[in-house]
């Protein structure tokens, strides 16, 4: 019964809009991890020089994955597209951070936003430059040489626009899925996951990524964006009771 009351009063004390809270030991993990890696991955990018003819040395269209043959001719409109809509993506938190249901969590939510963007970019950026795999566009002989051989042909794998798409969209979904409800909550996780979707497929289209490079992509910023909301999610304590086993004296008469 003590355990009872004593749970149910803290359940009514608690604001259930909350539903995340800042933790020193979590942040004190993941803010300077994401500072450090998108600092990291940032340096690596742009240490890389221009390349050659002779790096495109064996390039042939024969040696791409049967899954990845979708889209080898660069188009220049489709990738304009993708970074229209990923900057919209990235900046889309601002359509419900200062409403009356998200205004209290304001400053919890934007730290775990900025954990999410600054991993993600960091390990992405990392990961493309350890890779080095060719964009899709430089197997097309028809490629321009000013495109084909910047630096930035070498980072395909794997996909940064879709990381970042589907990690901000997902945190969007978790966030509305928590505080929101409603027609407006259905509204805003079908249009995140429409808009992601739609920036990993214009980059296939545009010859920027292959297949596996999106859904790489997609799959990583999902989890990094899930993981990082979990661990600031609060979970209700069930206050545990203490109890002493119950003592028996017995006296014998003699």
């Amino acid at each position: 019964m003590r355990t009872l009351i004593f749970y149910i009063l803290f359940s009514c004390s608690v604001n259930l809009n909350a539903q995340f809270s800042l933790d020193a030991k979590t942040d004190m993990i993941l803010l300077p991890l994401g500072v450090i890696s998108a600092s990291v991955g940032n340096i690596m990018t742009y240490q890389n020089s221009p390349l050659t003819d002779d790096d495109f040395a064996g390039i042939d269209k024969l040696n791409i994955p049967f899954y990845d043959k979708w889209n080898t001719t660069y188009n220049p409109t489709y990738s304009e597209i993708s970074d229209i809509l990923l900057a919209l993506q990235i900046i889309s938190p601002l359509t419900y951070s200062f409403s009356s249901d998200y205004k209290p969590q304001f400053q919890t939510n934007a730290l775990m936003y900025f954990e999410t963007i600054t991993l993600n970019y960091g390990l992405n950026s990392i990961t493309k430059s350890l890779v080095g795999r060719f964009r899709p566009f430089s197997y097309d002989e028809n490629t321009e040489p000013k495109i084909k051989l910047d630096y930035d042909t070498r980072y395909s794998f794997y996909s940064g626009h879709s990381s970042t798409a589907f990690a901000s969209a997902v945190f969007n979904i978790i966030m509305l899925s928590n505080q929101s409800d409603g027609i407006y909550k259905s509204i805003g996780i079908a249009m995140n996951i429409m808009n992601a979707s739609a920036i990993a497929t214009l980059r296939v289209l545009a010859a920027k990524h292959f297949f596996s490079d999106v859904l790489v992509g997609a799959i990583v910023g999902s989890c990094i964006a899930y993981i990082t909301t979990e661990l600031h999610r609060n979970r209700p304590q069930i206050l545990n009771s203490e109890f002493e086993p119950m003592r028996f004296n017995f006296s014998i008469p003699l």
